[in-house]
């Protein structure tokens, strides 16, 4: 079997400088049986119950700050999943309980095996530009794997500057404006 591959992307900020609690995502364009792997990085904290996710997506990433130590204070951190059918459409809408700032990455995934979904390790602290992220041994063994590293911050001024050790292709995001968020992704 070959590595799963990332076919297409796409990458944005949500809010442009203003808290809002509907947040537009934009997707690539679908291809029936490939993966939607989505990752939102939000400004502030909130209840890791209040994503919302639009139906057909499985959030299997729920981070949030400060009620997990995991991550910097004032910033959450949630992935999903999708099989895409066709019918997903250019853009999702993820909502937010409170009035919020974001960016994001999506992730079309091809050459995967097709069943089953993807896993997570737990959340490591830290306050690098180039973040590490912790082990997993993933249930289906030693089957080819598309690893991601995701990263999260609380300000719209941080860079990512390098991905992590044996990482490649780093997708950063910065909100832009102070007291923001952004992502980054390898």
């Amino acid at each position: 079997m070959a590595f799963p591959t990332v076919d297409a992307k796409t990458t944005g900020a949500t809010g442009a400088g203003v808290n809002v609690t509907s947040h537009t995502i934009n997707i690539p364009a679908t291809v029936s049986g490939k993966l939607f792997v989505a990752m939102v990085s939000m400004d502030g904290s909130r209840s890791e119950d209040d994503a919302g996710w639009p139906a057909g997506w499985t959030e299997f990433v729920a981070a949030d700050s400060p009620a997990s130590t995991a991550l910097t204070s004032g910033v959450a951190l949630n992935c999903a999943y999708r099989i895409a059918d066709g019918g997903e459409g250019a853009s999702i809408t993820y909502t937010t309980a409170g009035s919020e700032r974001g960016t994001y990455v999506v992730y079309l995934i091809g050459g995967w095996h097709g069943t089953t979904p993807p896993e997570d390790s737990a959340a490591v602290a830290g306050g690098s530009t180039n973040a590490d992220p912790g082990s997993l041994t993933p249930s289906w063994g030693s089957a080819d794997t598309l690893w991601l590293a995701v990263a999260a911050a609380d300000t719209g001024t941080t860079t990512f500057s390098a991905a992590p050790t044996s990482y490649t292709d780093l997708d950063t995001v910065e909100e832009g404006s102070i007291g923001g968020t952004a992502i980054g992704v390898a």
